[in-house]
């Protein structure tokens, strides 16, 4: 019985690296969140006025999918535009790229990611598997 004690320890040791390992790590932590919780990181910084209510904004938008380029608005040459904020999006989950305008100021560009892991209803052409960055220039 003496014998088993050790055996039964290492099982369990090696049991729970294991499971720990399985764990999938946050790959966008300690990146700065928009207010509705989606990580977000400025690759180039302008120097413009910032985004304020009632504002008519156009922008470029290009996303990515696990990696992928999925669409550019800019490779289309239609380029979003909007009054800030939009009012139908009142009532409905707003999209990451357009959260991201309010921390924007002219001639900026970032990068906000979405992962669709807590997401139900789904699409046909994505799955929760899938990662989802949005660059906004």
């Amino acid at each position: 019985m003496i014998m088993l004690k050790p055996f039964f320890f290492l099982l369990l040791i090696s049991a729970g690296m294991f499971l720990f390992s399985c764990t999938k790590a946050d790959p966008h932590a300690g990146l700065p969140r928009t207010p509705s919780g989606y990580p977000y990181k400025f690759f180039q910084e302008g120097s413009g006025p910032t985004v304020k209510v009632g504002d008519f904004v156009k922008y470029n938008e290009t996303g990515f999918k696990n990696d992928s380029l999925w669409y550019s608005t800019k490779a289309l040459r239609k380029p979003r535009a909007t009054v800030y904020p939009d009012t139908s999006l009142v009532g409905r989950p707003i999209p990451p790229p357009y959260e991201a305008l309010q921390l924007m100021t002219e001639g900026d560009c970032l990068i906000v990611y979405q992962n669709l892991d807590t997401f139900s209803n789904l699409p046909n052409n994505l799955s929760q598997d899938d990662d989802l960055a949005f660059i906004i220039h």
